[in-house]
């Protein structure tokens, strides 16, 4: 293994794999009139306010949410920070369309996708009144998501920082406020 590669792979491990997704999103906005873009998607950055999502950060400074979209694939996000360094976390909010994420699936086999992921004897769990169905999913202790189908579209989001899987209730709160606006 040569140098250069052992440092890039010091430096992906330190990356977390959200980042990475984020960053591509922003590749895209800014190969496709980001001001454009920015501007269709503050409908998602609206659909939580920063005293909202103090549930999940308390006491934390928390940015104002940066909106990007593609519109090529018709996805919205919005993304909220807070913290430095190792202590940094983050909120990204994002609305697709049901037929770009589950391509070839009817609503109902959608209903039934979201179901069988939840996995049992662990944190996953259904939400109940929200949407045409809806799930928690907690990935690690540092990453979980709410994901609803709603109207057609499969609203999503995602929480990653220190204790991310202990602020379930809040998310579930969040998950169910983003969909009550939409």
């Amino acid at each position: 293994m040569t140098k250069h590669t052992l440092a890039r792979r010091r430096w992906f491990g330190r990356v977390s794999v959200p980042s990475i997704v984020g960053l591509g999103i922003a590749a895209c906005v800014a190969g496709q009139g980001a001001a454009t873009i920015a501007a269709q998607s503050q409908g998602v950055c609206a659909l939580l306010t920063i005293d909202e999502i103090h549930a999940v950060a308390p006491k934390m400074e928390i940015h104002d949410g940066v909106a990007a979209a593609n519109s090529a694939m018709e996805l919205s996000t919005c993304r909220y920070t807070w913290g430095d360094g190792v202590k940094a976390s983050a909120l990204v909010i994002s609305i697709n369309p049901a037929s770009r994420v589950y391509v070839g699936m009817t609503p109902d086999a959608i209903k039934q996708r979201l179901a069988s992921s939840v996995v049992p004897e662990t944190d996953d769990s259904a939400v109940p009144d929200v949407g045409d169905a809806a799930v928690f999913k907690a990935f690690s202790p540092y990453y979980v998501s709410a994901s609803a189908l709603l109207k057609g579209r499969v609203l999503q989001l995602n929480l990653e920082g220190d204790d991310a899987r202990e602020m379930k209730g809040q998310l579930l709160s969040l998950l169910k406020s983003a969909a009550s606006r939409m």
